[in-house]
């Protein structure tokens, strides 16, 4: 949910599923969904679906290790142009900064 509120003014219009429930029977399914979608996922899913092949289109992102796992066969993305590559930057930083200066008063 955090995602979409910072890249506002743009509107996400896909659906958001802020945490995939692991016990959900046949849960894996909706990572099969054709369009664009944001899911939560905790780290225990994968150990409880070993069995499922991820899709080929998949980006995983990882935060717990803040890690970005591109599906194989992605195509590089062009850098954004300046000056709202900048922008952008100071707009993503920000409320980590915030959140710094909160818990180290």
């Amino acid at each position: 949910m955090a995602f979409v509120a910072m890249i506002y003014p743009l509107e996400y219009m896909f659906p958001v599923i802020p945490l995939l429930p692991t016990c959900m029977a046949s849960a894996e399914q909706l990572l099969l969904a054709p369009t664009p979608y944001i899911i939560g996922v905790p780290a225990s899913f994968f150990l409880y679906k070993s069995d499922f092949k991820m899709p080929d289109d998949l980006w995983l992102v990882d935060l717990d290790s803040s890690k970005v796992i591109a599906p194989t066969n992605a195509e590089l993305l062009p850098p954004l142009p300046e000056p709202e590559a900048g922008e952008l930057k100071k707009h993503l930083k920000q409320p980590a900064q915030n959140q710094w200066d909160y818990w180290h008063i």
